[in-house]
């Protein structure tokens, strides 16, 4: 027989199917996801989440959710810096290069007020976001919920409940007569996403890493500025400016020379 007529090689075989994720559960009120997942949480289940268009009045105790550490994480980072304003200001101002202006106080609170209070809130403020990323496992580029064709209405009038397959009470049967208990409109379940990277974009890390880097450039050059030598140091008082001298030493003033301003009234 020759080569053109052997069999064909038998094809492939297929891909295996994708590991199940979870179950979910598509409800239409909130009411229902309220009900469903008090269910949920007194049959034991850890890993699981609900899903709204909009924040459902007592969804949290529904699911038993406690007060997240977040804001304690925030009033720490917002002391800080209040406590980093102070001291920066202090020591730039009273200590390290003290500089008397027209007779006030070389350090005084009310006139650091300004930078204290930016400071607290730009130290809460990048807290409570980093924070609230972190604590909720984000970013997450991908998910398998993102191939679910249904899911797409939970933006505008439909809820969802997913127990996790990962979940140690999680018996593939059993969780979906769970599930068929509390009237669901629809169940599916939802296979793991193995088309879709999780990692973030190389592209996003080195941006971020590039941008990291520039903004520590201008920190840099004050700090090599800071050791250069001044033009002039003027520490003295305001009766010593007006008196137009400017003291060079503790001990010696020298003579500054005015010009003094042409008149108006002179062609």
């Amino acid at each position: 027989m020759s080569d053109d007529h052997k069999p064909q090689a038998a094809s492939k075989a297929p891909s295996k199917a994708p590991p199940l994720h979870g179950l979910l559960a598509e409800y239409d009120t909130p009411a229902e996801l309220v009900s469903a997942s008090r269910k949920v949480r007194d049959a034991g289940f850890q890993k699981w989440d609900t899903y709204s268009p909009f924040p459902v009045h007592g969804i949290d105790a529904a699911m038993g959710i406690k007060m997240t550490v977040l804001p304690w994480i925030v009033l720490g980072a917002g002391l800080t810096g209040l406590a980093v304003g102070i001291t920066m200001q202090w020591w730039m101002n009273a200590h390290d290069y003290p500089w008397l202006i027209s007779g006030k106080p070389i350090w005084s609170i009310p006139a650091n007020v300004p930078v204290m209070f930016e400071l607290t809130v730009l130290f809460s403020a990048i807290t409570a976001l980093v924070g609230m990323l972190m604590l909720n496992g984000l970013p997450h580029p991908s998910h398998p919920l993102d191939l679910v064709k249904r899911f797409a209405r939970v933006t505008d009038d439909k809820f969802f409940l997913l127990i996790q397959a990962s979940d140690p009470k999680f018996d593939d049967a059993e969780t979906r007569a769970l599930v068929d208990s509390t009237h669901p409109v629809a169940v599916e379940a939802v296979p793991e996403d193995r088309t879709t990277s999780d990692q973030i974009p190389p592209a996003l890390v080195y941006g971020l890493i590039i941008a990291a880097a520039a903004a520590a450039v201008p920190l840099a050059l004050a700090v090599k500025a800071r050791g250069s030598t001044p033009l002039a140091t003027w520490t003295g008082s305001l009766n010593t400016r007006l008196s137009g001298k400017i003291p060079s030493s503790p001990t010696a003033e020298r003579s500054v020379s005015r010009r003094p301003a042409p008149s108006p009234w002179v062609t």
